[in-house]
């Protein structure tokens, strides 16, 4: 477990307290200016593996700070909710922990984020495999279109490759805490804007990827 990280994000060195609902935080995976993602893994099944997204609060500064951590947690929950597409990392759950709102995601450990795979693997990739993973992304972006759903800020580090190694390479979108969506039928329809401040929930190294009016 990465102690330094823990105790960064207010998390004390005890295994209540590396718990997150039924799963326990293993390894840090990245982190944001407001949140933490770690590998974590069911209590009571060692080889079921999930990614727990934690904002933590224990160290916000104010208030405003904390209700900030929960809005964003509340919208990427939210907008996510009811979509079901191999393309989308598919969020499992929201819990409300002593270290902060945190969602669970489904995880493939042996999945790079697009910026590191192609650090890493760039290099061996030939025209056709880049051209596929570019249609791949348009495509899981034309589905989320079609529910309504859009990302806002999408960059390769949203953006996860599975099948690392193999001739069978295939994306999902993740981080859609800056996301928009309308969903529901006229009876039931819900409204989730995206935060009017993008800028302050997007990594530095992201902020050349938004889009103008953002």
């Amino acid at each position: 477990v990465d102690f330094t990280a823990l105790a960064e994000a207010g998390i004390r060195p005890s295994n209540k307290h590396r718990q997150v609902g039924d799963y326990q935080l293993e390894t840090l995976l990245g982190e944001g200016d407001s949140y933490q993602d770690w590998q974590a893994a069911h209590i009571g099944f060692d080889n079921v593996k999930r990614r727990v997204r934690i904002y933590p609060i224990a160290k916000a500064s104010s208030a405003e700070v904390r209700a900030n951590s929960v809005r964003q947690a509340r919208r990427e929950f939210e907008v996510l909710e009811g979509i079901d597409h191999a393309g989308i990392l598919r969020c499992r759950d929201y819990k409300d922990s002593e270290l902060g709102p945190a969602l669970i995601f489904d995880h493939d450990p042996r999945a790079l984020r697009l910026d590191h795979f192609m650090r890493e693997h760039g290099a061996t990739l030939d025209v056709g495999d880049r051209l596929q993973l570019v249609r791949e992304i348009a495509e899981i972006l034309q589905y989320a279109h079609s529910k309504q759903l859009y990302h806002r800020a999408l960059a390769p580090q949203s953006v996860l490759v599975r099948g690392v190694g193999t001739r069978q390479l295939a994306v999902q979108l993740m981080n859609w805490q800056t996301a928009a969506r309308n969903a529901g039928t006229a009876e039931t329809l819900f409204h989730t804007t995206g935060t009017l401040h993008v800028d302050a929930y997007v990594d530095d190294p992201n902020l050349v990827y938004l889009a103008p009016e953002t």
